[in-house]
């Protein structure tokens, strides 16, 4: 067996064997109730706590379309 043959053969099991890896988010975060990109970590139009309230939302609106 060559090293060619070798290397093919390894690629070949890791693909087999091996999940794919995730593809990063972007990262520039934006805000859940308008969409723009965040300064800082904050809106300057939603205060913290409106955006949380936002993402519990968000989560529990998933939960049921996921389940409908």
């Amino acid at each position: 067996m060559t090293e060619e043959e070798r290397q093919r053969t390894i690629m070949e099991l890791e693909r087999a064997v091996c999940k794919p890896i995730p593809k990063r988010k972007s990262a520039i975060k934006k805000c859940e109730c308008c969409g723009e990109p965040l300064v800082d970590g904050e809106c300057r139009d939603h205060a913290s706590y409106v955006r949380m309230h936002q993402q519990a939302l968000d989560k529990i609106k998933k939960q049921y379309d996921y389940r409908g």
